[in-house]
């Protein structure tokens, strides 16, 4: 809280000198009155720029800090927790579109057996028991995201 005041107090102190400043060089130095607008522009522009940053850093830090107990960072760890391999997601990709076993095997180069195999370490890192369950688990967590067809697709 001392540094935010001190740095509040420090560019208001600038925003003063320079104010001084530009007013001693309007008068004596008889400098238009676009250049002195154009400076506070830049100023006020700048400081507004600061404002903003701050105040949008301090936003998310809040929200971050409120969502910590909630169950969105249950699924980030448990999205952390999955670790799928590569080979794990290309395996779930593929039942996402509703490939069965024997498709899989065969579009990856792969034997059924392997398949079965990446199949069961997927539902043991998503904790389910199902396809299905597999695919909405990993688009919840951000595995997966949904694929959108538009009206005629198929």
């Amino acid at each position: 809280m001392q540094k935010r005041v001190l740095i509040i107090g420090l560019v208001l102190g600038a925003v003063v000198l320079t104010t001084t400043i530009v007013q001693y060089r309007f008068q004596y130095y008889d400098l238009a009155l676009e250049v002195m607008l154009g400076v506070f522009a830049v100023i006020f522009a700048a400081l507004g720029f600061w404002a903003a940053h701050a105040w949008i850093e301090r936003g998310i830090a809040k929200e971050a800090h409120s969502l910590a107990g909630t169950s969105t960072s249950i699924e980030a760890s448990a999205a952390h927790k999955a670790a799928l391999t590569p080979k794990e997601i290309e395996v779930l990709m593929c039942i996402a579109e509703g490939l069965t076993t024997k498709q899989i095997s065969e579009k990856l180069f792969v034997s059924a057996n392997t398949i079965k195999t990446h199949t069961s370490s997927i539902f043991s890192k998503l904790n389910v028991s199902r396809r299905t369950e597999a695919v909405r688990k990993a688009m919840e967590i951000g595995l997966l995201i949904p694929k959108i067809t538009q009206m005629g697709d198929a």
